[in-house]
């Protein structure tokens, strides 16, 4: 390219009040189709988080029910063989009140009086 050459430069006419106004009018626009789809998500999102927490309580009390209920003795154990919970039916096999079984280790509480 010579030194008399002229370059063509893409240079965009500034923005006329008519045209901002036009392009804040879109952004607005799509700024609250974005917020209400936001809204639609998280709305969805907490009804599954409800529904889930709703039906893990019903499971919750289902298992309650079963175990207090059963004429079986139950208990269970932590991950370091800690009794975390026991059945009425196992206390009474046992002989011993919740207050020596629970948080004892569980060879222990299984030991007869």
């Amino acid at each position: 390219m010579s030194s008399n050459a002229v370059r063509k430069l893409d240079i965009q006419p500034a923005p006329t009040s008519s045209s901002a106004e036009e392009e804040l009018r879109l952004i607005q626009k799509k700024y609250d189709e974005l917020s209400q789809q936001m809204d639609e998500i998280l709305s969805q999102t907490m009804e599954r988080s409800n529904r889930i927490v709703m039906e893990a309580e019903i499971s919750n009390l289902i298992m309650n029910q079963v175990f207090n209920a059963s004429n079986d003795g139950i208990w269970a154990v932590d991950r370091n063989y800690k009794v975390i919970r026991v059945n009425k039916k196992l206390l009474d096999l046992r002989g011993k009140p919740s207050s020596e079984v629970i948080g004892s280790p569980a060879c222990l509480a299984a030991a007869v009086r």
